[in-house]
Protein backbone atom coordinates (compact mmCIF):
# COMPACT_ATOMS: atom_id res chain seq x y z
CA UNK A 1 0.00 0.00 0.00
CA UNK A 2 1.17 3.31 -0.78
CA UNK A 3 0.89 6.06 1.40
CA UNK A 4 0.56 9.85 0.40
CA UNK A 5 3.06 12.24 0.99
CA UNK A 6 2.96 14.09 4.49
CA UNK A 7 2.70 17.29 2.69
CA UNK A 8 -0.67 16.00 1.11
CA UNK A 9 -1.82 14.37 4.52
CA UNK A 10 -0.95 17.64 6.05
CA UNK A 11 -2.78 20.03 3.13
CA UNK A 12 -5.76 17.45 3.47
CA UNK A 13 -6.37 18.00 7.56
CA UNK A 14 -6.29 21.90 6.50
CA UNK A 15 -9.16 21.62 4.59
CA UNK A 16 -10.96 19.04 6.77
CA UNK A 17 -10.09 21.71 10.00
CA UNK A 18 -11.30 24.77 7.83
CA UNK A 19 -14.70 22.99 6.71
CA UNK A 20 -15.51 21.55 9.81
CA UNK A 21 -14.74 25.24 11.45
CA UNK A 22 -16.80 26.91 8.98
CA UNK A 23 -19.76 24.60 9.25
CA UNK A 24 -19.26 25.13 13.44
CA UNK A 25 -19.34 28.66 12.62
CA UNK A 26 -22.95 28.46 10.85
CA UNK A 27 -24.58 26.05 13.27
CA UNK A 28 -23.53 28.59 16.12
CA UNK A 29 -24.50 32.34 15.01
CA UNK A 30 -27.64 33.36 16.95
CA UNK A 31 -30.46 34.79 15.43
CA UNK A 32 -29.37 38.62 16.14
CA UNK A 33 -25.87 37.81 14.23
CA UNK A 34 -27.62 36.54 11.34
CA UNK A 35 -29.76 39.61 11.22
CA UNK A 36 -26.97 41.94 11.73
CA UNK A 37 -25.50 40.16 9.04
CA UNK A 38 -28.25 39.96 6.87
CA UNK A 39 -29.29 43.71 7.03
CA UNK A 40 -25.36 44.75 6.38
CA UNK A 41 -25.53 41.84 3.22
CA UNK A 42 -29.02 42.27 2.16
CA UNK A 43 -30.26 45.79 3.41
CA UNK A 44 -32.96 45.65 6.09
CA UNK A 45 -35.59 46.33 3.26
CA UNK A 46 -34.92 42.77 1.71
CA UNK A 47 -38.01 40.04 2.29
CA UNK A 48 -36.15 37.78 3.99
CA UNK A 49 -34.60 40.53 6.46
CA UNK A 50 -37.84 41.49 7.31
CA UNK A 51 -39.04 37.93 7.98
CA UNK A 52 -35.69 37.39 10.07
CA UNK A 53 -36.38 40.84 11.70
CA UNK A 54 -39.91 40.21 13.04
CA UNK A 55 -38.93 37.00 14.42
CA UNK A 56 -35.91 38.13 16.70
CA UNK A 57 -38.29 41.60 17.61
CA UNK A 58 -40.99 38.15 18.89
CA UNK A 59 -38.33 37.20 20.97
CA UNK A 60 -36.67 39.77 22.54
CA UNK A 61 -40.11 41.27 22.98
CA UNK A 62 -40.76 37.39 24.93
CA UNK A 63 -37.59 37.86 26.40
CA UNK A 64 -37.04 41.71 27.73
CA UNK A 65 -40.20 41.15 30.25
CA UNK A 66 -38.13 38.61 32.38
CA UNK A 67 -35.44 40.76 32.62
CA UNK A 68 -37.69 44.03 33.88
CA UNK A 69 -38.52 44.75 37.84
CA UNK A 70 -42.32 42.99 38.29
CA UNK A 71 -42.47 46.80 39.96
CA UNK A 72 -41.99 48.84 36.51
CA UNK A 73 -44.69 49.50 34.11
CA UNK A 74 -44.95 48.53 31.09
CA UNK A 75 -43.38 52.18 29.44
CA UNK A 76 -39.97 50.27 30.70
CA UNK A 77 -40.81 47.38 29.01
CA UNK A 78 -41.38 48.86 25.63
CA UNK A 79 -38.54 51.47 25.69
CA UNK A 80 -36.16 48.20 26.71
CA UNK A 81 -37.75 46.66 23.24
CA UNK A 82 -36.80 49.60 21.58
CA UNK A 83 -33.14 49.84 23.21
CA UNK A 84 -33.20 46.44 22.43
CA UNK A 85 -34.11 46.94 18.48
CA UNK A 86 -31.62 50.34 18.86
CA UNK A 87 -28.18 48.28 19.42
CA UNK A 88 -29.18 45.52 16.47
CA UNK A 89 -29.54 48.66 14.01
CA UNK A 90 -26.02 49.86 15.44
CA UNK A 91 -24.52 46.80 15.16
CA UNK A 92 -25.63 46.77 11.92
CA UNK A 93 -24.39 50.05 10.76
CA UNK A 94 -27.95 51.58 10.83
CA UNK A 95 -26.44 54.79 12.77
CA UNK A 96 -29.66 56.97 11.89
CA UNK A 97 -31.81 54.28 12.84
CA UNK A 98 -30.86 53.37 16.43
CA UNK A 99 -30.57 57.16 17.24
CA UNK A 100 -33.89 58.13 16.07
CA UNK A 101 -34.77 55.29 18.23
CA UNK A 102 -33.19 56.22 21.48
CA UNK A 103 -34.02 60.11 20.89
CA UNK A 104 -37.65 58.68 20.94
CA UNK A 105 -37.06 56.78 23.94
CA UNK A 106 -35.57 59.87 25.51
CA UNK A 107 -38.76 61.47 24.91
CA UNK A 108 -40.88 58.51 26.55
CA UNK A 109 -38.61 59.19 29.20
CA UNK A 110 -39.04 62.33 29.73
CA UNK A 111 -42.61 61.79 29.57
CA UNK A 112 -42.42 59.25 32.13
CA UNK A 113 -40.46 61.48 34.50
CA UNK A 114 -38.43 58.82 34.63
CA UNK A 115 -35.22 60.75 35.17
CA UNK A 116 -33.17 57.59 36.34
CA UNK A 117 -34.52 55.88 32.49
CA UNK A 118 -33.26 59.33 30.61
CA UNK A 119 -29.68 58.90 32.34
CA UNK A 120 -29.47 55.59 31.17
CA UNK A 121 -30.24 56.16 27.56
CA UNK A 122 -28.40 59.65 27.52
CA UNK A 123 -25.52 57.44 28.31
CA UNK A 124 -25.87 54.93 26.03
CA UNK A 125 -25.75 57.24 23.01
CA UNK A 126 -22.80 58.96 24.56
CA UNK A 127 -21.34 55.72 24.64
CA UNK A 128 -22.36 54.19 21.37
CA UNK A 129 -20.65 57.69 19.80
CA UNK A 130 -24.26 58.94 18.30
CA UNK A 131 -24.03 62.19 19.19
Amino acid sequence: MVKPPLQTLMFKSEIMTEKLFDSTIEQTETPRHELIRLIRESGFESELTQSKFRDWLVSVQNTVPNTVPKSNNIILTLVEVDRECARLYFEAGLLKEALYTLETDLLIATKDKNIELYESIRTEIEILGLK
